[in-house]
C-alpha cells in the first residue's frame, strides 16, 4: 500500500527490543518507512550502525503512567526492601540468579527484604529455594500481581533489582523509578538513558551482575544516598517520561 500510495500512507515504526532481528528487519523495510522511534540512544545508535539513515530517527524513551500523587521519600532507616517485577524465566530476565544474589546478601547479612512479584518457569524454584532455606521472613516470592496494583507495589520498595542480559527500555525500572525506588541493574539498552551510576542508582555488566549485591550493600549502608537517589528518580520520570507529554509529542510529530 505504501508503494502504490506513497504520499498518501505514513509508516511509523517503534522499536521497543535491543536485539539482531529487529535491527535487520527495520534496515530492510528503511525505506518504506517515515520515521522510526527509539526508545533508547543505544537502539538508535544500533540502527545507523545497521546503516539506516539518522534522520529517520526519532530518539524517545517510554511514557508511562505516572503515580497520581506525587510521592514523597523520608529517610528510611528500617529493613531494605529491594523488589523484583518481571517475567519469571531464565531467557534474558535470568531470574534463576536471583537466588545468586539474595544468597549473598544473606551471607552479608544485610537487613534487607527480597519482594519478588511475576510468572514463569523459575517461580517454583524460587519458591522451593526460599523454603529450604526457611527464608520466608526475608524472601517474598509473591507471583502475579495484577497491573493495577502494581504502583503500590512499587511504592513500598526501597530497590528496584534487574539483571536481564538484554532489553529495550524496561517499563518496570521507569515506573519504579517514578514511584521512588533506586535502580540496581545490569548494563542494558535504556538504562544509561535514565540512570548515572552512582547518583540515582548502580549499573553493573552483564557479565558481573552478582556485583549486584555489592550495590544493595551500599544503599543499605548508606541512607541518605538512598533517599536522594529516590527524590531524584521520582523529579526525573516526571520530566522524561510522562505519558501525557508523550502524546502532545506524538500528535506534533506526526500530525499536520
Amino acid at each position: 500500500v505504501k508503494t502504490l500510495f506513497h504520499d498518501k500512507v505514513k509508516i511509523v515504526a517503534m522499536v521497543h527490543s535491543d536485539d539482531t532481528y529487529n535491527y535487520r528487519e527495520l534496515t530492510f523495510w528503511s525505506d518504506k518507512i517515515d520515521k522510526i522511534i527509539c526508545i533508547s540512544q543505544k537502539i538508535s545508535s544500533e540502527l545507523q550502525r545497521y546503516g539506516v539513515k539518522k534522520e529517520l530517527l526519532e530518539y524517545r524513551p517510554n511514557p508511562i503512567q505516572l503515580p497520581k500523587i506525587a510521592g514523597e521519600r523520608a529517610i528510611w532507616h528500617g529493613t531494605l526492601k529491594v523488589g523484583f517485577a518481571g517475567r519469571l524465566v531464565k531467557e534474558l530476565k535470568r531470574a534463576h540468579l536471583l537466588t545468586g544474589i539474595i544468597e549473598t546478601c544473606m551471607q552479608k547479612e544485610m537487613d534487607v527484604q527480597f519482594n519478588i512479584a511475576g510468572e514463569g518457569d523459575c517461580l517454583e524454584l524460587l519458591r522451593t529455594y526460599v523454603t529450604e532455606r526457611q527464608w520466608e521472613n526475608k524472601v517474598s516470592v509473591l507471583g502475579w500481581i495484577p497491573p493495577s496494583e502494581m504502583e503500590k507495589f512499587w511504592k513500598e520498595q526501597d530497590v528496584y533489582l534487574n539483571i536481564s542480559s538484554a532489553e529495550g527500555m524496561s517499563l518496570a525500572m521507569l515506573e519504579a523509578m517514578a514511584c521512588g525506588a533506586v535502580p540496581v541493574v545490569t548494563d542494558v539498552s535504556g538504562v544509561s538513558d535514565v540512570i548515572e551510576d552512582g547518583k540515582n542508582g548502580f549499573v553493573v555488566s552483564v557479565e558481573e551482575w552478582l556485583e549486584a549485591a555489592d550495590k544493595i550493600e551500599i544503599l543499605n549502608n548508606n541512607r541518605e544516598l538512598l533517599h536522594s537517589a529516590g527524590v531524584c528518580n521520582m523529579k526525573l520520570m516526571r520530566e522524561k517520561c510522562n505519558v501525557d507529554d508523550y502524546a502532545g509529542w506524538m500528535k506534533d510529530t506526526f500530525t499536520e
